[in-house]
């Protein structure tokens, strides 16, 4: 028997006993969501684009560190109406930067695409115990999630002009007066630029390094924040100097 879809502020048991709970936890995914495309847009959809942030069970105990990306997934034939359900709800999620619980990390075979890559034959989607909105905890998937800011600018993937390059990160979820933001950016050749600790902008926070971007080189920088003496996942993104004609 299906769940059916739950949204609610509870943090589930396995998130309460805290870091032993990864023994036990049967949560498939962990995820911030920043936005839902449904396939099709009008009617009854078929398969959803699921972007954001997410951290997979990895194992019998462990998750995999988040990335951004997004999942793309259908519906069977026979889970179609769920599915919906779940989709409408994760729809509502998008953008709030809430940490939402959802499937089963015996029971499902999901990736996580590069935000540049093209859909391609989209996975099954992962039921597991309804949908569940996490509180923010000190339990290491939920704080990694919480703690992975967003590479915005330049987007990821894009060329830029030749010259010197802004770099802007949507702020990570958590937040406290002692939240740090350090950049990293590197060439072709492994050669690397790494900023001072940076204070928070209000909703972006973003650095300009000293490198200079080179026609028809490729780039790739890192963004990750410190919490006290805690340090979360990098972020990370690629961009490419314009080759002007």
């Amino acid at each position: 028997m299906r769940h059916p879809c739950i949204v609610s502020v509870v943090i589930q048991a396995a998130v309460l006993a805290g870091a032993a709970a990864s023994a036990s936890d049967p949560t498939g995914i962990y995820a911030i969501i920043d936005r839902v495309v449904l396939e099709p847009e009008t009617g009854d959809p078929e398969r959803a684009q699921i972007w954001g942030a997410f951290a997979l069970a990895r194992g019998a105990r462990e998750y995999a560190e988040p990335v951004r990306g997004y999942l793309y997934l259908e519906a069977a034939e026979d889970e179609q109406k769920i599915c919906r359900r779940e989709w409408t709800d994760l729809r509502k999620l998008a953008g709030s930067g809430k940490v939402v619980a959802f499937g089963n990390r015996w029971r499902q075979d999901v990736r996580v695409s590069p935000p540049t890559a093209k859909p391609e034959k989209p996975k099954r989607y992962p039921f597991g115990f309804g949908l569940t909105v996490i509180k923010p905890t000190r339990y290491t998937p939920v704080r990694q999630l919480m703690g992975l800011p967003a590479p915005s600018r330049p987007e990821p993937g894009k060329t830029v002009r030749p010259g010197r390059v802004e770099l802007t990160a949507r702020n990570a979820v958590i937040e406290g007066e002692d939240v740090l933001y350090f950049f990293e950016i590197s060439d072709e050749s492994g050669k690397k630029e790494r900023s001072a600790a940076i204070r928070p902008g209000k909703k972006t926070t973003a650095w300009k390094p000293e490198m200079v971007v080179e026609p028809g080189k490729t780039y790739a920088w890192r963004v990750w924040v410190t919490h006290g003496k805690w340090t979360g996942t990098a972020a990370k993104s690629t961009f490419r100097g314009k080759v002007e004609a």
